[in-house]
């Protein structure tokens, strides 16, 4: 259920923090109540541990796939051969500038989807579909179980 809560672009890992920190409250025994900062700091902790397990079944998807992904574009660099010196270090530097980020990392920087009336997920993910193929692939079989589960479909 926690990978149908971040693939739902309304909610993403903000629900669950804010789900995780809930529930420690409601099981904090009443003689030893937590401060603030320990439930934030133990929700968190099931967000990366949540996040890591997700990062690796994305993993999965991804080495399966042939997309790749890295922002700021393809950079050519033009390098004199005659100066391997110097074109090995600005190759070097131009590489290690140019940040590379999955789409995973991509969806979930990107801001919650809010205030869609009647919003549909499976009609988000297919307009969708061609900025996030992955995770698109990832919603079908995730969303599907989910949906036999919550409705008892078999």
């Amino acid at each position: 259920m926690y990978f149908a809560t971040i693939l739902d672009p309304r909610m993403k890992t903000e629900f669950l923090r804010h789900a995780f920190e809930t529930l420690i409250k409601y099981k904090m025994p009443e003689n030893k109540p937590l401060s603030e900062l320990d439930i934030t700091a133990k929700a968190k902790s099931l967000i990366n541990d949540v996040e890591t397990r997700f990062e690796n079944f994305f993993n999965c998807y991804n080495t399966n796939s042939n997309v790749p992904f890295e922002t700021g574009g393809s950079q050519d660099v033009h390098i004199d051969d005659d100066d391997d010196f110097v074109g090995d270090y600005f190759a070097q530097s131009v590489n290690s500038s140019a940040s590379k980020e999955t789409e995973l990392t991509r969806y979930l920087k990107e801001g919650q989807t809010q205030g869609v009336k009647d919003f549909d997920i499976l009609v988000w993910w297919k307009n969708n579909a061609s900025r996030y193929p992955i995770l698109s692939r990832m919603v079908k079989g995730i969303i599907l179980i989910t949906y036999i589960f919550y409705y008892n479909v078999v």
